[in-house]
Protein backbone atom coordinates (compact mmCIF):
# COMPACT_ATOMS: atom_id res chain seq x y z
CA UNK A 1 0.00 0.00 0.00
CA UNK A 2 1.17 3.51 -0.78
CA UNK A 3 0.72 6.39 1.64
CA UNK A 4 -0.43 9.78 0.40
CA UNK A 5 2.60 12.06 0.33
CA UNK A 6 2.87 15.83 0.08
CA UNK A 7 5.42 17.53 -2.17
CA UNK A 8 7.25 20.79 -1.62
CA UNK A 9 4.62 23.54 -1.68
CA UNK A 10 4.87 26.68 -3.76
CA UNK A 11 3.76 30.04 -2.36
CA UNK A 12 2.74 32.64 -4.92
CA UNK A 13 3.60 36.36 -4.75
CA UNK A 14 4.12 37.95 -1.35
CA UNK A 15 1.29 40.13 -0.13
CA UNK A 16 1.93 40.73 3.55
CA UNK A 17 4.59 42.50 5.60
CA UNK A 18 5.81 39.15 6.96
CA UNK A 19 5.00 36.40 4.51
CA UNK A 20 4.93 32.64 4.71
CA UNK A 21 7.38 31.26 2.17
CA UNK A 22 8.49 27.75 1.22
CA UNK A 23 10.30 25.99 4.04
CA UNK A 24 9.16 28.06 7.01
CA UNK A 25 5.70 26.75 7.88
CA UNK A 26 3.64 23.72 8.85
CA UNK A 27 0.24 23.45 7.22
CA UNK A 28 -3.08 21.79 7.94
CA UNK A 29 -4.80 19.56 5.38
CA UNK A 30 -8.45 18.68 4.89
CA UNK A 31 -9.13 15.97 2.34
CA UNK A 32 -11.86 13.74 1.00
CA UNK A 33 -11.85 10.60 -1.10
CA UNK A 34 -14.69 9.60 -3.40
CA UNK A 35 -15.22 6.07 -4.71
CA UNK A 36 -18.96 5.67 -4.83
CA UNK A 37 -19.41 7.51 -1.51
CA UNK A 38 -17.27 10.36 -0.18
CA UNK A 39 -15.31 10.14 3.05
CA UNK A 40 -13.21 12.61 5.01
CA UNK A 41 -9.63 11.30 5.15
CA UNK A 42 -7.79 14.36 6.47
CA UNK A 43 -9.39 16.58 9.10
CA UNK A 44 -6.95 19.40 9.79
CA UNK A 45 -4.01 16.99 9.61
CA UNK A 46 -0.78 18.78 10.48
CA UNK A 47 1.92 18.43 7.82
CA UNK A 48 5.34 19.37 9.20
CA UNK A 49 7.83 21.62 7.41
CA UNK A 50 9.68 18.44 6.33
CA UNK A 51 6.39 17.29 4.68
CA UNK A 52 5.75 14.40 7.08
CA UNK A 53 2.58 13.71 9.04
CA UNK A 54 1.42 11.23 11.66
CA UNK A 55 -0.85 8.25 10.95
CA UNK A 56 -0.37 7.78 7.20
CA UNK A 57 -3.43 7.70 4.96
CA UNK A 58 -3.20 5.35 1.99
CA UNK A 59 -4.28 5.84 -1.62
CA UNK A 60 -7.31 3.86 -2.80
CA UNK A 61 -7.37 2.54 -6.38
CA UNK A 62 -9.69 4.20 -8.89
CA UNK A 63 -10.76 7.02 -6.56
CA UNK A 64 -11.01 10.82 -6.71
CA UNK A 65 -9.48 13.08 -4.05
CA UNK A 66 -9.99 16.69 -3.01
CA UNK A 67 -7.48 18.46 -0.74
CA UNK A 68 -7.50 21.88 0.91
CA UNK A 69 -4.50 23.16 2.84
CA UNK A 70 -4.10 26.15 5.17
CA UNK A 71 -1.11 27.79 6.82
CA UNK A 72 0.06 28.63 9.34
CA UNK A 73 -1.10 25.44 11.03
CA UNK A 74 -3.16 25.50 14.21
CA UNK A 75 -4.79 22.56 15.97
CA UNK A 76 -7.84 24.57 17.08
CA UNK A 77 -10.18 23.29 14.35
CA UNK A 78 -8.89 26.15 12.24
CA UNK A 79 -9.71 29.03 14.48
CA UNK A 80 -6.64 31.15 13.89
CA UNK A 81 -6.09 34.21 16.08
CA UNK A 82 -5.38 37.28 13.99
CA UNK A 83 -5.63 40.19 16.39
CA UNK A 84 -7.39 40.66 19.68
CA UNK A 85 -9.51 38.04 21.37
CA UNK A 86 -12.99 38.67 19.97
CA UNK A 87 -14.42 35.77 17.99
CA UNK A 88 -14.84 38.04 14.97
CA UNK A 89 -11.05 38.41 14.85
CA UNK A 90 -10.39 34.88 13.66
CA UNK A 91 -10.03 32.71 10.66
CA UNK A 92 -12.24 29.70 11.16
CA UNK A 93 -12.69 26.54 9.14
CA UNK A 94 -15.37 24.04 9.80
CA UNK A 95 -16.75 21.36 7.51
CA UNK A 96 -14.54 22.60 4.70
CA UNK A 97 -15.59 26.28 4.81
CA UNK A 98 -13.10 28.98 5.79
CA UNK A 99 -14.18 32.37 7.11
CA UNK A 100 -11.72 35.17 7.81
CA UNK A 101 -11.66 38.83 8.73
CA UNK A 102 -9.23 40.87 6.62
CA UNK A 103 -9.94 44.08 8.56
CA UNK A 104 -8.64 42.79 11.89
CA UNK A 105 -5.55 41.04 10.55
CA UNK A 106 -2.36 42.44 11.98
CA UNK A 107 -0.07 44.17 9.50
CA UNK A 108 2.43 41.33 9.65
CA UNK A 109 -0.13 38.47 9.59
CA UNK A 110 -0.23 36.03 6.73
CA UNK A 111 -2.77 33.32 5.89
CA UNK A 112 -2.38 31.09 2.85
CA UNK A 113 -4.66 28.53 1.24
CA UNK A 114 -4.25 25.88 -1.46
CA UNK A 115 -6.59 23.50 -3.23
CA UNK A 116 -5.70 20.35 -5.16
CA UNK A 117 -7.41 17.35 -6.67
CA UNK A 118 -6.08 13.93 -7.62
CA UNK A 119 -7.34 10.71 -9.12
CA UNK A 120 -5.86 7.26 -8.89
CA UNK A 121 -5.81 4.43 -11.37
CA UNK A 122 -5.02 0.83 -10.52
CA UNK A 123 -2.08 1.83 -8.24
CA UNK A 124 0.44 -0.34 -10.13
CA UNK A 125 2.65 2.76 -10.01
CA UNK A 126 3.12 5.12 -7.08
CA UNK A 127 0.82 8.16 -7.33
CA UNK A 128 2.61 11.50 -7.34
CA UNK A 129 2.93 13.50 -4.14
CA UNK A 130 0.19 16.10 -3.66
CA UNK A 131 1.74 19.47 -4.50
CA UNK A 132 0.06 22.63 -3.27
CA UNK A 133 0.34 26.11 -4.74
CA UNK A 134 -0.62 28.41 -1.87
CA UNK A 135 -2.34 31.75 -2.40
CA UNK A 136 -2.36 34.59 0.11
CA UNK A 137 -5.84 35.26 1.45
CA UNK A 138 -5.09 38.54 3.24
CA UNK A 139 -4.05 41.72 1.48
CA UNK A 140 -1.14 44.05 1.96
CA UNK A 141 -1.65 47.66 0.94
CA UNK A 142 1.16 50.17 0.50
CA UNK A 143 0.83 53.93 0.27
CA UNK A 144 3.29 56.51 -0.91
CA UNK A 145 2.75 60.12 0.07
CA UNK A 146 4.39 62.90 -1.90
CA UNK A 147 4.61 66.58 -1.19
CA UNK A 148 5.93 69.77 -2.78
CA UNK A 149 8.19 70.81 0.10
CA UNK A 150 11.80 71.52 -0.75
CA UNK A 151 14.01 68.62 0.29
CA UNK A 152 16.38 70.68 2.42
CA UNK A 153 16.56 68.15 5.26
CA UNK A 154 14.77 70.48 7.69
CA UNK A 155 11.18 69.58 6.85
CA UNK A 156 9.44 66.65 8.47
CA UNK A 157 5.98 65.48 7.48
CA UNK A 158 3.89 63.02 9.52
CA UNK A 159 0.62 61.51 8.29
CA UNK A 160 -1.97 60.22 10.79
CA UNK A 161 -5.28 58.38 10.73
CA UNK A 162 -5.13 57.02 7.19
CA UNK A 163 -8.29 55.01 6.48
CA UNK A 164 -9.25 52.73 3.65
CA UNK A 165 -12.96 52.69 2.81
CA UNK A 166 -15.22 50.43 0.79
CA UNK A 167 -13.08 47.30 1.01
CA UNK A 168 -14.20 43.77 1.79
CA UNK A 169 -13.83 43.16 5.52
CA UNK A 170 -14.81 39.50 5.68
CA UNK A 171 -14.51 36.58 3.33
CA UNK A 172 -15.77 33.04 3.12
CA UNK A 173 -14.70 30.26 0.80
CA UNK A 174 -15.54 26.60 0.59
CA UNK A 175 -12.83 23.98 0.31
CA UNK A 176 -14.25 22.77 -3.01
CA UNK A 177 -14.18 26.26 -4.54
CA UNK A 178 -10.47 26.07 -5.20
CA UNK A 179 -8.64 29.37 -5.18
Amino acid sequence: RQAIAFGTPFVENSTRATDLVVGNFDFGVYGTVTKGNSALIFNNQEVETDLTYENPVYWIADASYTFGAFAPYTDRAWSYELAGTDSTDKIHAENGTVTFNNQTAAANQDFIYAYQTATTGDLKTQPEAVKFTFSHMLSKVAFKFTNTFADDGRTSLKVYDVKINNTAKNGTMAINDGV
